[in-house]
């Protein structure tokens, strides 16, 4: 279907389902209307929303833009199937969702949301980021999973916040780049529900933010992940893959309640080699909640005296650089101490 301007009251019941797939290759508007497109949405021309916000906005298919999208008016739009930018496209401040189904953002240029940009899919489902985006407004994870590929660019006035039981996974699995926590977004504004989790899963170096108080924090892939602070972890910390977590020269603050584990193969470097700044095995996890898998490695290596910790069973620990590394209660060894 092709159209130039569709209007109808949507006080009045003003409804329009388009079974099919939509194509604008004229400018074209759409007014006062509650539409649904069942099929895809290819925008070839110009597209705009105005007049009025009543009327709900939604699209179940990908909607690709090879032309301008303006939302004049900010409408709340509902994406089901996904958005591909290769246009122009201007949000407004209305709400834009994406709900429903696993879905990917994507395109050749980058997307800025004015508005409160939610991410909602569903348990189970993903929006995956395969293009840069901006969040000029609130950012909320509301379900599932957002899979930041490309980097979020947030800002320091607005909040981001994640439901329980949402994941932020931040990075490929299959290349290099080192994607950051969504930034700008101040530690005040930052909310993580308990129960969800953040993950670092380059699969090579990438640093792990330490202006989040994170509920679950995850290590996965690849590569070296280092702290850029004192990092709190109210919940779970996990080392995974054939991951490196190096502190350099900052502390991993846990919890009494939490689990902390290293997966076979994963390191923990505590300390920076070249800097007189001594630090600890993460505080605060008790030994029966710590899970150091076999072949696991712990390096104390801090160019300082440092306190070798008693409560977790080591598999594999390595003392390094200088400075005195003691110990002040009995400390369990499993397998080597070069």
């Amino acid at each position: 279907m092709s159209y130039g301007s569709l209007r109808a009251n949507a006080a009045l019941g003003g409804v329009l389902t388009v079974q099919g797939n939509l194509i604008v290759n004229n400018n074209s508007s759409i007014r006062e209307l509650n539409i649904t497109i069942e099929g895809t949405s290819t925008i070839d021309a110009t597209l705009h929303f105005e007049l009025s916000t009543t009327g709900t906005k939604v699209f179940k298919g990908l909607v690709t833009i090879n032309g301008v999208w303006s939302n004049d008016i900010s409408d709340d739009i509902e994406f089901q199937g996904g958005l591909t930018n290769n246009g122009t496209f201007t949000s407004g401040t209305g709400t834009n969702s994406f709900t429903t189904n696993s879905q990917n953002i994507s395109g050749t240029n980058p997307v800025t949301f004015n508005g409160l940009l939610i991410i909602d899919p569903g348990t189970g489902h993903t929006v995956t980021l395969q293009q840069a985006i901006t969040a000029s407004n609130a950012l909320t994870i509301s379900s599932g999973t957002l899979a930041s590929e490309y980097q979020i660019t947030g800002n320091a006035a607005n909040v981001f916040s994640m439901a329980a039981n949402t994941t932020l996974s931040l990075g490929s699995t299959t290349n290099g780049t080192d994607i950051k926590f969504p930034t700008a977004f101040t530690k005040a504004h930052i909310l993580l529900a308990s129960g969800s989790v953040v993950i670092y899963q380059n699969n090579a170096s990438q640093t792990v933010s330490d202006v989040p108080t994170y509920a679950n924090l995850t290590i996965a892939t690849g590569g070296t992940k280092t702290l850029l602070g004192n990092t709190t972890v109210n919940g779970n910390l996990a080392i995974q893959g054939s991951s490196t977590l190096y502190t350099n020269i900052f502390t991993i603050i846990g919890n009494a309640t939490g689990q902390m584990s290293m997966a076979s193969g994963t390191t923990l470097q505590l300390g920076n080699t070249t800097i007189a700044t001594t630090v600890p095995f993460p505080t605060n996890f008790t030994s029966g909640n710590i899970s150091l898998s076999s072949n696991s490695t712990i390096i104390y290596q801090a160019k300082k005296d440092q306190t070798i910790s008693e409560i977790p069973t080591y598999q594999n620990l390595i003392l390094a650089t200088s400075g005195n590394k003691v110990t002040f209660g009995h400390s369990i060894l499993t397998e080597t101490l070069p």
